[in-house]
């Protein structure tokens, strides 16, 4: 027995019980060859049932899926954490209009492009958590997060005075999560989903224009010019918040300027705890970035990032590598200190000393990009 699409009918009795009704088009199969198909509610149809992958990497609304690809387990559970925040909210999370109206091509378009429905923050933690896992684009982020329940919350934050586009890379043998990217305005906020045990970096990507016929489309950061990163690294420079996930015990994190500086950012707990926190910087390393360092916008000739000396020179000397390649030989260059002098609580070069990694345990992370209202000045929590 298949299932092919999840959608909720509550009937509610007299007495105060209800029970849940039509869960949409079922049938019988000897194989699952039949499932890569796309029968079945459009107003429940997860992202990965409309859409296909072209040879040129592009991403394309199509709902004949035969030659696609399919989960079928992270479809249904698409589904029914749809119906599940319908029933929170009293609403089709996408909107009520684009459902009631008919016009199914502007709901595709909605579920396709747009960032998945979330629970309020104001809701309880376990079922923020568990709607995010529930609706995910990526649906290999989906089905064990949810089965085991093993998982960490991100809220990626941005106090910026302009649009950003956070992004996401795993290390090897990690999944892609948040679609590797984002759109994010100023002043609003995102929660992200990544496994307990998850590995990799994130970073902003600013003054990005997706329509651009250029193979960058960001102006830093930019991951080969897509929105959607897929595991693609961000193009140096670019302030990086590394992580290292472990469940059961303290996690590991830092925040390196090690290939160069775009924004600052700061990284905390919830509950808040000082000893997990690393402050943004109290100095702006764009206003003091050396000429030689500079990354200029090549529309107004405005500094939008500085390189690391390693980035800017190439040198073993810079780069800690060769025969500079232990921490007794490569030492703090002024570029260095410059970095550490205006984020001290960044990594600023390859051996940087006291390493500045914070260890702590916690299910919920808040990364905040331009953390404090004037960004020459320290962060305030």
């Amino acid at each position: 027995m298949v299932q092919h699409q999840l959608r909720g009918i509550v009937n509610i009795t007299d007495g105060c019980s209800f029970s849940l009704h039509n869960f949409g088009f079922a049938t019988s199969v000897q194989t699952m060859d039949p499932c890569n198909s796309s029968v079945g509610t459009i107003s429940y149809m997860s992202p990965e049932r409309i859409k296909t992958d072209l040879n040129d990497g592009a991403e394309r609304i199509n709902t004949d899926l035969n030659d696609g690809a399919y989960n079928r387990y992270a479809d249904d559970i698409w589904s029914f954490g749809l119906s599940v925040l319908e029933f929170y909210l009293g609403k089709f999370p996408f909107g009520e209009n684009l459902r009631g109206q008919g016009d199914w091509a502007s709901l595709m378009c909605a579920i396709f492009f747009s960032n998945p429905p979330q629970a309020s923050a104001t809701t309880l933690r376990e079922f923020r958590s568990f709607i995010v896992c529930c609706l995910q684009k990526e649906p290999d982020e989906t089905f064990g997060n949810i089965v085991e329940g093993h998982f960490v919350t991100l809220q990626i934050v941005n106090k910026c005075p302009f649009p950003i586009w956070p992004a996401t890379a795993p290390n090897a043998g990690h999944p892609v999560i948040a679609s590797g990217g984002f759109f994010l305005p100023s002043g609003q906020a995102k929660v992200i989903q990544a496994p307990a045990t998850w590995s990799g970096r994130l970073w902003a990507r600013t003054d990005c224009n997706f329509r651009s016929n250029f193979n960058c489309a960001c102006k830093t950061g930019d991951c080969q010019g897509l929105l959607s990163c897929n595991g693609a690294i961000g193009l140096p420079p670019a302030t990086l918040v590394e992580v290292s996930l472990q469940e059961g015990k303290p996690s590991f994190y830092d925040i390196s300027i090690v290939d160069g500086y775009n924004l600052p950012i700061s990284v905390s707990t919830k509950p808040f705890d000082s000893k997990c926190l690393i402050k943004g910087c109290i100095k702006d390393i764009n206003a003091l970035c050396p000429q030689e360092l500079q990354l200029l916008d090549e529309d107004d000739n405005a500094v939008i990032a500085c390189k690391s000396a390693c980035l800017a020179f190439n040198l073993d000397v810079f780069c800690c590598r060769n025969e500079y390649g232990k921490p007794e030989s490569c030492r703090p260059s002024l570029y260095s200190d410059m970095f550490k002098d205006a984020c001290p609580s960044y990594v600023s070069y390859a051996y940087d000393s006291p390493p500045p990694l914070v260890s702590c345990s916690c299910k919920d992370f808040v990364v905040t990009f331009c953390p404090s209202s004037k960004w020459g000045s320290d962060l305030s929590m």
